[in-house]
This record gives structure tokens, C-alpha cells and sequence, in this order.
């Protein structure tokens, strides 16, 4: 899963004051407990990745390039695939968590957001 903490300081600019404001007026906290709740129930693992450049990075060639991505559409310049841009970013969120290249353990990073709230 993704951090999604500072969602609305990280659209300034690409969106408007009212997006923003309705971004803003939801509890992250509850809904990070409540997934932790949902996985602990069922015995699955939650982790946080960190999602730094997936969307502008190639699933298959793992090349990253800012101008592949346009709009919902995902095109490597290097190797040609096409695809759409979030299933794209999914797929590398996805290999992120094969390869384990976590942000920080899951219970640390859940315990960090409630104590900040």
C-alpha cells in the first residue's frame, strides 16, 4: 500500500481548491486502521511501498522515463509498451512488494500514523 498521508499537499497545483478540500476532509488514519484490521483478520500482510516514480516507470524494462506516461496512457519510449498508466503502476507497486524493497515495516509505520493524529 501506498502512504497517503500528505495526499492533498501533494496535489497542489494539479488540482483545485475544492478537490483539495474534499481529499482533506477524510480521516486517513481510520481507513489505514481499518485495513490493518481487515488484513490482521485475515492473515495478510500489509506493507507500505514506496511509489516513488511507478507511474513513470516501464512494468517490463524497469526503465523510467517522465515522457512515457500520458495521461491514462503508459508508452515506453525505450521498449514500446503500452499500457494502461495505473495498471502500469500497479504492476511496479506489485514487483516493489516481490522484491521487498519496503518503505518501513507495516506495524511501525501504522503505530507512527495513530500517534500522530
Amino acid at each position: 500500500m501506498e502512504n497517503l498521508k500528505n495526499i492533498t499537499k501533494n496535489t497542489k497545483g494539479r488540482v483545485n481548491k475544492t478537490t483539495r478540500k474534499l481529499l482533506g476532509n477524510w480521516n486517513i488514519n481510520l481507513v489505514y486502521r481499518r485495513i490493518e484490521d481487515k488484513c490482521s483478520f485475515r492473515g495478510t500482510k500489509l506493507v507500505f511501498v514506496n511509489p516513488e516514480y511507478t507511474s513513470q516507470m516501464c512494468s517490463q524494462c524497469r526503465e523510467i522515463h517522465k515522457e512515457s506516461r500520458n495521461g491514462e496512457i503508459y508508452k515506453c519510449i525505450k521498449c514500446g509498451t503500452v499500457l494502461d498508466a495505473d495498471v502500469n503502476g500497479a504492476i511496479n507497486i506489485l514487483n516493489r512488494f516481490k522484491n521487498e524493497e519496503f518503505t518501513v515495516p507495516h506495524n511501525t509505520k501504522i503505530q507512527n500514523l495513530i500517534d500522530s493524529v
